[in-house]
């Protein structure tokens, strides 16, 4: 046993002296600049170069589509505003199921500017009451938003 663990904690020695390296002083980097250097999606950026930040409001982040016939698809639309300072970017948004599809602008919505997420639910092989919800995530602050439908599903005559 002892025999195996002397070359062990030598190895081990070695690999961590050969892994450290020392900066050098010259050559440092600005940590914000190679943070923002690491950021390949903008939408993801938490602070932009002019520190001014989007805030996305959501008037109403909750609808009930109230009594559906199973199988039925309805919509609805979620509107909002750029209530922030800075140029608001929608980077993406997923439903919590396939039946739930989010819709949302792809364009930059400037400081004020108003946008919709629209939603189609497909109530199909779903009954009673269900309760989905849509992540919406975006260059503003707080980064995400949970938007939630929901709907009394009953069954069909047919």
């Amino acid at each position: 046993m002892r025999r195996l663990s002397l070359p062990v904690i030598c190895f081990s020695l070695a690999l961590a002296a050969s892994s450290c390296h020392h900066a050098d002083p010259a050559n440092a980097t600005d940590p914000n600049q190679l943070s923002q250097n690491l950021v390949t999606i903008k939408a993801s950026a938490s602070t932009p170069p002019n520190g001014k930040l989007p805030k996305m409001i959501f008037p109403d982040s909750s609808f009930d589509f109230g009594k559906i016939i199973s199988g039925q698809k309805v919509s609805h639309a979620f509107h909002f505003k750029n209530t922030g300072e800075g140029d608001l970017i929608i980077s993406g948004a997923s439903g919590s199921c396939g039946c739930t599809k989010p819709y949302y602008p792809k364009d930059v919505k400037h400081p004020g500017d108003t946008g919709t997420i629209n939603v189609t639910f497909d109530s199909s092989n779903k009954a009673g009451k269900v309760v989905k919800t849509i992540t919406v995530s975006s260059n503003s602050v707080p980064p995400y938003k949970v938007l939630t439908i929901t709907a009394d599903i009953q069954p069909s005559n047919n």
